[in-house]
Order: structure tokens, then C-alpha cells, then sequence
């Protein structure tokens, strides 16, 4: 394993976020050090010009703007946390900017699509009556996916004592209470 991908592997282990987010960084950063070895570039000879010259090729190749946003993201962070450790004197990626992006709604089901998955679930069945409580979970009070995955029977409080609510926890480990 090269410096670079041990250096990486430094800095992912070092993050404090999700599996996912991690992953994501890693994919990341292991694009950029191909291409960096591909114009024979070692760590300390990397310039803004060429992260910037990374990102043009990105932009060429159309990549979403999200996409190229977080590979900044990733890049910026990884080159921080090398000057920070001592690893670089200086941080080429300080002031590389990122893609603005746009923000837009999540596709959502209408009414009469949710309405068609719950008809579909057999209720005289425990995994008919599970996957139905999973569809209102989802389309009624607005989990992720993921969140759903992650429930287990502790996140719901005693009913008797209380609302009845959920404990949900979201990106980043995020609570928040949703109302059943």
C-alpha cells in the first residue's frame, strides 16, 4: 500500500460521520490518487493547479455538480487533516471552491400510490402487517430509508406512559421524535 492510500486510510478512520459518508470520502479520495499517480505526482508536489486540473477532467467527464461538490468536500478535508498532523507544511485544497448545487425536493409517492402498496400488504401475516408499517413509516410520516432499517423496539417508548412516538435517528445520528 503507497503512502498516499495508508495516508487515506489515516483519514477516513480519523472521521467521526457514517459508514456511508466514509465510504463515499474514500472512493473520493482513491480517484484523486489514481489520477495524481497517473501524472506522477507525489503528495508533496501537489499545487491547487493540479486538484484543480483533477476537477476540470471531472467536469469534462459530466459529473453531477453534487457529485464534484462532495469530492471537494473530500479533498479539502483529507489535505486539512494532512497539515494539521504535520504530514504537509501547507494545504493546497485551502481555497479550491466547490460546485454550487442546486437544492430540490425528494420524489415522493402520491397518495393513491401509497395507498396501492398498503392494499398490497397481507395483514393476516406478521410480515404483511410489518411490511405495511414500514410503508407508513415512509410515506406517511416521512423516514428515510435508511432511518427505517435502523428502528429497533427500544426506539419506541413505553405507550402507556406516553404520545405515542418514534426515536428516530437520522443522518448523523440526528434524534428526533416522530409522532405515530
Amino acid at each position: 500500500m503507497s503512502s498516499f492510500q495508508a495516508l487515506i486510510r489515516e483519514y477516513l478512520y480519523a472521521l467521526p460521520w457514517e459508514e456511508n459518508t466514509r465510504e463515499a470520502y474514500g472512493r473520493d479520495l482513491l480517484q484523486f490518487a489514481g489520477y495524481c499517480h497517473k501524472e506522477g505526482l507525489d503528495l508533496s508536489a501537489i499545487v491547487q493547479d493540479h486538484i484543480e486540473e483533477f476537477f476540470a477532467e471531472l467536469s469534462y467527464m459530466g459529473l453531477e455538480d453534487s457529485t464534484r461538490a462532495r469530492k471537494v468536500a473530500a479533498i479539502r478535508g483529507f489535505f486539512r487533516f494532512l497539515t494539521e498532523a504535520g504530514h504537509l507544511a501547507e494545504n493546497p485544497a485551502a481555497h479550491v471552491t466547490a460546485p454550487k448545487t442546486r437544492r430540490h425536493l425528494p420524489d415522493v409517492l402520491r397518495l393513491s400510490q401509497l395507498q396501492d402498496l398498503l392494499n398490497l400488504c397481507d395483514q393476516t401475516k406478521p410480515s404483511g402487517l410489518r411490511d405495511r408499517a414500514m410503508f407508513v413509516l415512509l410515506g406517511q410520516r416521512g423516514l428515510r430509508v435508511t432511518e427505517m432499517l435502523q428502528l429497533n423496539v427500544g426506539d419506541i417508548p413505553d405507550l402507556q406512559w406516553s404520545e405515542p412516538q418514534l426515536i428516530v435517528r437520522g443522518k448523523g445520528s440526528r434524534e428526533r421524535i416522530v409522532p405515530l
